[in-house]
This record gives C-alpha cells, structure tokens and sequence, in this order.
C-alpha cells in the first residue's frame, strides 16, 4: 500500500486526504486501502490551479482525468487493482475508456444499509401480551428516532460532487501480497551478486 501512496504522492504532490473509521463498503469492505482526496491548487488551497472548479461544480476535467489516471498508473505498477466514485460522468466516461475497466463510477444516495439501529436492551421476558407490545413500540419508536437523527446530521449523506454535494473522490484499492521466494530459491539479487 505504501508503495502507490508514495507514488501517488510524486506523481501528484498537491493532493490532499481524509479518511476516518468504517470507510469504505462493499467488496472493498477491508480488501485494501479506501481514502477521500481532493485536489488542491499548488497554493495549498483548494481554489488553486488544478482545486478551480469548473461550471459545473466538478474541478476541471484535465485536472481530474489527470489524476485518475496517475492514480492507475500507480495502482496497476504496483499489481492492484483500483475504483474511484466521482460523479463526473465525463470524467469518467473518458478515464473508464483509457484505462479499459470501468475503474471511475457514480455514487449518490443515502444509503440505509449503513445506518446502525441502536440495540435493544437484554430485558426479562415481557410478563403480560400488553408488556410485549409496549416493549416493542417502545423499540421501533427508538430505531426511528435514531434513524431520523442520523439523516439530519447528514450521515448517511454519499455524494461524490458537484459542489456543494461532498466534492471528493472516494478512492478504494487493493495491491496483493508480494509472494516470498520458495525456501529453495535465492534472492536474484544475492545469487547475481555470488557470480550465479
């Protein structure tokens, strides 16, 4: 994973990261590595250079596609493989047909599968039909008002751009293990250096 982030880095030196817990989902789910990135101007700043955004609300194409495909270049060196949400479809309408996998794809919902409904409490077994039933309302009363309080804070909020929707991209990738030699093979580097 180094490796690409280092790379990355050299190859795009103004991009900026976030990441918190429990990022990432799907297949991606703890395959790899899955981070947010902007694209910062040489300022810093993300209304510089390649951070201008573009009428639309999506930084300007060039800058996006540019970095996408450094993203690739980085990834597929190293043996992975990557994907990208950014809800530029021209930007990834182009960067898909260069790279030939359909690696850049939109995303932006509200997903419910991520919200977690707060867990009901261990109780004694309900003494009375009434009981039962009052426990259960009491239950389902709970999970909604948490659910509720949870799409006000915008936390089930997925958008990958246009501004002001959370403009980044949400990049996941996944580089598999290098295989050590078998325990009868010799290192090629230490066998040149023997003269074998």
């Amino acid at each position: 994973m180094t490796e690409v982030l280092v790379a990355l880095k050299s190859l795009e030196p103004t991009l900026a990261a976030g990441n918190y817990h429990d990022h990432g989902g799907g297949k991606w789910e703890n395959a790899g590595c899955s981070a947010d990135r902007y694209i910062r101007g040489a300022e810093g700043d993300l209304h510089g250079a390649d951070g201008r955004l573009a009428n639309r609300g999506f930084w300007r194409h060039d800058a996006a596609v540019r970095f996408l495909l450094h993203l690739n270049e980085a990834v597929t060196a190293a043996g992975g493989q990557w994907r990208a949400l950014y809800n530029d479809y021209q930007v990834a309408e182009e960067v898909n047909q260069t790279t030939g996998w359909k690696n850049v794809i939109s995303m932006a919902n509200m997903p419910k599968k991520k919200f977690r409904a707060p867990a009901t409490p261990k109780l004694a077994a309900a003494k009375t039909p009434e009981e039962a039933a009052a426990r259960a309302e009491a239950d389902e009363k709970a999970k909604a008002d948490a659910l509720a309080k949870w799409e006000a804070s915008a936390g089930g909020l997925n958008w990958h751009g246009p501004s002001p929707m959370v403009l980044h991209f949400h990049l996941d990738f996944f580089i598999p293990p290098k295989k050590p030699p078998p325990a009868n093979e010799k290192p090629a580097a230490a066998g040149a250096a023997a003269g074998g």
